[in-house]
C-alpha cells in the first residue's frame, strides 16, 4: 500500500472483475479493512485498475502510509481483505498456538 492508501496489487482486481465505475462500500472488521462491491458503495473504482483504502479506514485499521499489507481476494464472496501486520500476527499467533495444542490466553 503507498503512502495515499493505493494498492498496487493488481491481480487481485482482475480476479474480483472489478472494473472503472464499480461502487465500492468499504468496513473495517478488527483489524482488517474490507471491500466489496455494492450498488449503493460511497467509493467509485477509478480507470486504473487500483483500490484505494480512504484514510479513515487507513486509521481504524492500524496501517501506516507505505506499509506492506497482506492482500486477499475472496472471489466466491465478491470482497477484497486488507491484513495489516497487526491482524496477521494475531492469526499466525492463534494459528501456531492452535498447532501446539496450547490454551487461549
Amino acid at each position: 500500500m503507498d503512502t495515499t492508501g493505493r494498492i498496487s496489487e493488481r491481480r487481485v482486481v482482475r480476479a474480483l472483475g472489478w472494473q472503472s465505475g464499480d461502487r465500492l462500500a468499504i468496513t473495517v472488521v478488527q483489524r482488517s479493512v474490507l471491500l466489496h462491491r455494492c450498488a449503493e458503495g460511497a467509493f467509485v473504482m477509478s480507470d486504473t485498475p487500483y483500490v484505494t483504502v480512504p484514510s479513515s479506514a487507513r486509521a481504524r485499521s492500524g496501517v501506516r502510509a507505505g506499509q506492506r499489507v497482506l492482500v486477499a481476494a475472496d472471489v466466491a464472496h465478491d470482497v477484497l481483505v486488507v491484513h495489516p501486520p497487526s491482524a496477521v500476527a494475531a492469526m499466525l499467533a492463534d494459528y501456531h498456538r492452535d498447532l501446539a495444542g496450547g490454551e487461549p490466553e
